[in-house]
């Protein structure tokens, strides 16, 4: 791979926005995270984690020889990452040099987040039999079991742990997605987003369900989220179209927020908006990021001519700004930026955000 470049304002001003290519050359870009005045990412295929302060220097190798490191999350004064391929989870201090393991995976570990108390983890088997849900105390450092369904993304928002499942965009006729909620502390889950038939166990692996059956679904139909998250007590996320949906879990009101040509094909239970509108992008990858009371998204299409633009809008709702171009995985807001991983290999910085 290339040297990652110095800080440059590439593609010139956007608007009143600049976008500095921090570095290029990645090969399999995997995590991204920010803790002011460092930000921090990760390659995948190469094994290495880095690091840069915007304006200090070139990019510089914290971390190398990892197997797989992704999903990159700061906090505590630590980082924290995914090692996929080795199968645990892994931490390094911000002022340190030398990587631990927190925990050892019962299969893959992906889709790390942070609580206030706690660094949260979906794992996968090897074999794709089973999944669960684990966290690690930040105070003791035990290790528990939050959850037996297994989880393909997961969100901390306001005590709740909430749980993407399902095949994501390329699940087939029969198939779906969903989306749950739990108590972060683990018990009784409740399907928030998906098909109505899921709640007689169409899921595969089965999930194990706490005494009083299936829980129930807010919302029935088809969706197959590209990126979802939580906020303020809302459950957002990107449909097919590339629309931002969100849902009140506790009105069972859904709404679009913002983007997409057409609304969702998601019949609500109750409430929300009318079922039939046209998905037609079903190759759209996303992901999402916060900051204050603005979303920010990336929406790419990844088509015979890849394209792809990172937003921004109110988490309330309203006119959506678009805040970079190019075709983005990750997204990380701090510092007075928004950071993202390009899928062609580049950190950029987007100032102001």
């Amino acid at each position: 791979a290339a040297a990652p470049p110095r800080p440059s304002c590439a593609g010139g001003p956007s608007g009143r926005r600049c976008a500095a290519v921090l570095a290029s050359g990645l090969q399999a870009p995997s995590g991204l995270a920010v803790s002011p005045p460092w930000v921090f990412w990760s390659d995948a295929r190469t094994g290495t984690i880095w690091k840069t302060s915007p304006g200090d220097g070139a990019p510089a190798a914290l971390v190398t020889g990892e197997n797989g490191p992704a999903d990159l999350v700061a906090a505590r004064g630590d980082l924290y990452w995914a090692d996929v391929g080795g199968g645990t989870v892994r931490r390094l201090p911000l002022g340190g040099r030398i990587p631990s393991t927190v925990a050892v995976a019962d299969g893959h570990p992906h889709s790390l987040a942070a609580a206030c108390d706690a660094l949260y983890w979906a794992e996968e088997a090897a074999d794709g039999s089973r999944g669960r849900v684990r966290r690690m105390l930040f105070r003791t450092g035990a290790v528990e079991t939050v959850s037996d369904l297994g989880s393909v993304d997961l969100a901390l928002d306001g005590g709740w742990l909430y749980l993407l499942l399902g095949g994501g965009l390329n699940v087939g006729p029969g198939e779906f997605t969903q989306i749950f909620r739990l108590p972060a502390a683990g018990g009784r889950a409740e399907s928030l987003v998906g098909y109505r038939q899921a709640a007689s166990l169409n899921v595969w692996p089965p999930p194990a369900f706490a005494p009083g059956g299936p829980p129930r679904v807010h919302l029935a139909g088809r969706i197959h989220p590209a990126a979802f998250g939580a906020r303020d007590g809302l459950v957002y996320w990107m449909d097919e179209t590339g629309a931002i949906q969100r849902l009140d879990p506790a009105t069972g009101r859904m709404s679009s927020s913002a983007g997409g040509p057409d609304g969702p094909d998601v019949p609500p239970a109750r409430g929300g908006v009318p079922a039939g509108a046209r998905l037609s992008v079903p190759e759209r990858v996303g992901a999402f990021a916060w900051s204050g009371d603005r979303l920010y998204w990336a929406s790419s299409e990844t088509g015979d001519v890849p394209v792809g633009a990172v937003f921004s809008a109110p988490l309330s709702g309203g006119a959506m700004t678009q805040v970079a171009d190019g075709q983005a995985s990750a997204l990380a807001v701090g510092g007075g930026a928004l950071y993202y991983l390009g899928l062609d290999g580049d950190v950029v910085r987007v100032s102001p955000p």
